[in-house]
This record gives structure tokens, sequence and C-alpha cells, in this order.
């Protein structure tokens, strides 16, 4: 009796589980009828609205590594790629906007530089709206199934 018990009582709570979901907000899921996120075609993806071309985003991935690192003071830039095109999702919608890609050597905690890294971010109208960093788990993802290209843009 005790053990149908705990059997019954496993099996209604475990119902009462929500799906997982990124830090975009978007849900995985292998529900029925649940619509799939459809990457934008490359001729959409042409002709969508990315917001401004970020001219200066060298400046813009220099402050966003001066508010993101341990020591930005530290920093050592050994390459910006040139924006590309790109796409995230947020709540089940493509968002567009440019990535760039930067390799950044910096001090860690106990003052030793780490080596250089590859850091990816998403521009839009001058501001990051996503980054990662490459060779970590899920790094260069910019969305379910979409890796970051850090080949020069335009």
């Amino acid at each position: 009796m005790k053990f149908s018990t705990i059997i019954l009582l496993s099996l209604a709570i475990s119902g009462c589980v929500s799906a997982p979901q990124n830090r975009a907000g978007v849900v995985y899921s292998s529900t029925a009828g649940m619509t799939e996120l459809v990457d934008p075609t490359a001729a959409e993806l042409a002709s969508a609205d990315a917001g401004k071309y970020p001219q200066n985003y060298e400046e813009i991935v220099k402050n966003w590594a001066s508010d993101s690192l341990k020591d930005p003071q530290s920093a050592v830039f050994k390459g910006i790629s040139k924006p590309r095109k790109e796409f995230i999702y947020a709540q089940r919608k493509p968002v567009f906007g440019y990535t760039v890609c930067a390799t950044i050597n910096a001090k860690n905690s106990y003052g030793g530089y780490t080596g250089n890294k590859m850091y990816w971010m998403l521009i839009r109208d001058g501001v990051v709206l996503r980054h990662g960093l490459l060779g970590t788990a899920g790094g260069g993802l910019i969305s379910i199934n979409h890796h970051v290209n850090c080949n020069d843009g335009v």
C-alpha cells in the first residue's frame, strides 16, 4: 500500500514540471501541436531590418568589455571582426541585428592573463542584445540550432 502511494504521488508531482527555457525565453518543448521555430531564409535575412549598421562597432565592443570583464583595463584586443547581419530569437520571434566577434586577452581575479578568448556580441542600434564566449558549452549558439559565424561581414 505504501509503495503504490509513493508511486502515485511521484507521478502526480512529475506532471507539474514546466518546460525548460533559455535566456531569451524560448520554450523547448516536444509537445505535439507546438509550432517549431523556423529560421529566416537567406533572402529574408538579407532584406530584414537589423537596425542601423554599427559603424562604431569597435567602440561598442570595447564598451561592452569595459562593463563585462573582471579587469577591463588589462584587456588586449587581438582582433574584432566586421559586423555581419544575423538573428536571435526573443519570445519565439526572430530579432535581427549584427554580430561581431572579438578575440580578447584579459586578467582574471588572480591577476593572471587568461589567454585569448573569442567573444561574440549581437548588436542592434548600438546596443549589445546578447553575447557569448566561444569554446564553452553552448557559447557559440545564438539561438536554437543556430551558431554564430565569426567571419567578417560587410
